[in-house]
């Protein structure tokens, strides 16, 4: 499958073609592209010309923030990767405005925000200032 913004293209291999695809399993389409697709986590279906059991992908249409100021106004004050989970080896690395690495995170969902600072994030003067 390739994820791009929010669409997708799924790759089929196995069965017997021509295939039908599907995001809720009532309407197939000939189609491998999907478009306009929500944000989030969702599933894509696929049967073969013989109409077996569709079998189903998990994928995620993330919108991917490059900026967090964790300052309480309202505006970006909270990193929220969480439907990352659908991937497998999610590796996440975020930096301060000086190159320091702030928050690591490896396989596990990350949401990060003013609700959560740390006592040393609290310390450093640029907190926010990403």
């Amino acid at each position: 499958m390739i994820e791009q913004g929010n669409s997708i293209t799924v790759n089929v291999s196995g069965g017997t073609a021509p295939y039908e695809y599907s995001l809720d399993q009532i309407n197939w389409q000939k189609s491998n592209f999907f478009d306009n697709l929500r944000r989030g986590v969702q599933k894509v279906y696929v049967r073969d010309a013989n109409i077996c059991t569709p079998i189903e992908y998990e994928f995620a249409i993330i919108n991917l923030i490059n900026a967090i100021t964790p300052n309480g106004d309202g505006i970006n004050d909270v990193l929220d990767y969480s439907d990352l989970r659908v991937k497998k080896d999610v590796k996440i690395s975020i930096f301060d405005r000086f190159g320091k690495k702030f928050i690591p995170a490896k396989n596990n969902p990350i949401t990060f925000g003013m609700e959560q600072k740390t006592e040393e994030a609290l310390s450093r003067e640029h907190i926010g200032m990403f």
